[in-house]
């Protein structure tokens, strides 16, 4: 079974490797401007906020937790950071927001796990609830960020390289080294994998469960936090939209949507592929509409990839299979 999931999961790495690899060659052929240091730095800004929502999606999914209120999260955050600075200290507002992101993951964790209310339907509505109140802390207007650890981590450069860059690198790295190397992140494998299982073998599940709720929360509380200090300006709009992405890269680069198999770096990698194409469609000057609708097949493409390898009909490992198949027919 474990030889299958690494199978699984090299095969993952495999597709969206290559998909991001010639993406980039492609858009830097057709599209003069896409291969300068300024753009891909761009990319490299843009891709922060989502990967880092990105990395507590995959955490989440691994442990068999689905959050779908990641986007409403982002925006309650960073407007709660932004009042909350403007009237006390930046710092002050990083604490409370991030506070209220973590209250939110308790809160779906309970809603989910102690009174059994289905995942998708629970983290959907705390999604609009957080909007609103986005809207009713902001009183409906953007708050301005000019100062403080946001704007500075929002905006500062070391070179042409963003600081939220290296703060969404360092993310990836610790969400990689929790779920690879630490008994925590084995626990949420096996709590995500076989829950039942999970219990028998001594483990505890649902602390391991909230515990990744609270992680995807977290992890999009700074997203929003990262949003508001790289615009400037705290919306209750922010990150509108942004599910579809995240969940797109998360499940293209590997991890399974119903748990126990789950990649950060597939993730990254994911959310790399993705703001690529989006930024090369961009300067292309292809529709927004086709953009939406390419972004939709692309997720329809990855859960189906997901239910691919769930069944042992992974197509890169057929094709491995039938590689070798005639080489062994040639000796």
């Amino acid at each position: 079974m474990r030889h299958r999931l690494a199978g699984a999961l090299a095969s993952s790495l495999v597709y969206i490797s290559v998909a991001l690899l010639v993406s980039l060659v492609i858009f830097t052929v057709v599209v003069p401007r896409f291969g300068t240091t300024r753009n891909l730095a761009g990319i490299g800004a843009a891709s922060a906020s989502l990967g880092v929502m990105a990395v507590g999606a995959t955490l989440a999914l691994g442990a068999g937790a689905i959050d779908f209120s990641i986007a409403g999260n982002a925006a309650m955050t960073g407007s709660i950071a932004a009042v909350v600075a403007a009237n006390t200290s930046p710092e002050m507002g990083i604490i409370v927001g991030l506070l209220a992101a973590v209250i939110v993951g308790l809160v779906n964790a309970t809603v989910t796990i102690r009174f059994r209310v289905n995942a998708f339907i629970a983290t959907l509505a705390m999604a609009g609830s957080l909007r609103g109140i986005s809207f009713v802390v902001s009183n409906s207007v953007g708050v301005f960020v000019d100062s403080g650890p946001l704007v500075t981590i929002g905006q500062g450069k070391v070179g042409d390289i963003p600081y939220s860059v290296f703060f969404f690198v360092v993310t990836a790295v610790l969400g990689g080294w929790i779920l690879r190397s630490t008994t925590l992140g084995r626990s949420m494998l096996a709590v995500g994998g076989d829950s039942a299982a999970a219990r028998i073998a001594g483990i505890r599940t649902q602390p391991v469960q909230y515990i990744g709720y609270i992680a995807s929360a977290l992890a999009a509380g700074m997203a929003g936090l990262l949003l508001a200090g790289r615009a400037g300006v705290a919306v209750p709009q922010a990150a509108s939209g942004t599910e579809l992405l995240v969940f797109s890269a998360v499940l293209l680069g590997g991890t399974s949507l119903n748990g126990g198999r789950a990649t950060v770096l597939g993730s990254v990698l994911g959310i790399l592929f993705l703001n690529t194409l989006y930024t090369g469609l961009v300067l292309a000057k292809v529709s927004p509409y086709w953009q939406t609708i390419i972004q939709g097949a692309l997720l329809i493409v990855a859960v189906r990839l997901v239910q691919l390898r769930s069944e042992g009909r992974d197509p890169l490992q057929r094709l491995e299979a039938i590689v070798r198949g005639r080489m062994t027919d040639v000796r």
